[in-house]
This record gives C-alpha cells, sequence and structure tokens, in this order.
C-alpha cells in the first residue's frame, strides 16, 4: 500500500536486475552466440558487473552516470582511486 494516497500497489516478487540475469542465462544455457552485453545505465550496478565477466565469459557495454564510481583497474581500485 502506498502510504501517500492510500493506493494499492503491486509489485513484482522478482526484480528487473534479476529478470536481466535470468535472461542472459538462459541466452547461455541456448547456446546463443553472445560477444558483447548491451544494457541501460540502469543495470549498471557493481553487483551486474561482477556477474557478467565471470559466469558468462562475455564482455559488456553499460554506461555509467556521474553518480557511479569505477576504477580504470585493479591497482585503481586497490588504491580507493
Amino acid at each position: 500500500m502506498d502510504q501517500k494516497d492510500g493506493k494499492t500497489k503491486r509489485r513484482s516478487p522478482v526484480t528487473k536486475t534479476e529478470q536481466a540475469r535470468q535472461r542472459l542465462r538462459q541466452a547461455v544455457g541456448n547456446q546463443i552466440p553472445v560477444n558483447y552485453v548491451l544494457n541501460d545505465g540502469g543495470f549498471a550496478a557493481a553487483e551486474n558487473l561482477r556477474f557478467l565477466p565471470p559466469d558468462l565469459q562475455q564482455d559488456c557495454v553499460l554506461p555509467l552516470t556521474a553518480k557511479r564510481k569505477g576504477a580504470l583497474s585493479r591497482e585503481d581500485k586497490r588504491q580507493g582511486k
């Protein structure tokens, strides 16, 4: 229930991010050849970036907004850059 207007709201038990990961796993399971994964900036969370390369062995292209932080290398990450 929305506290502002008192109306009942529906909420999916699965988030959009989880749905996107399921679709990627399904594509790999169906042996669809994929070279790159291209997504909207809303999927550029650290959790998704960690998920893509190890699990799917694919490169990903995600735009980063100004509020997102990212290191350009592992050494930069270790140094807190």
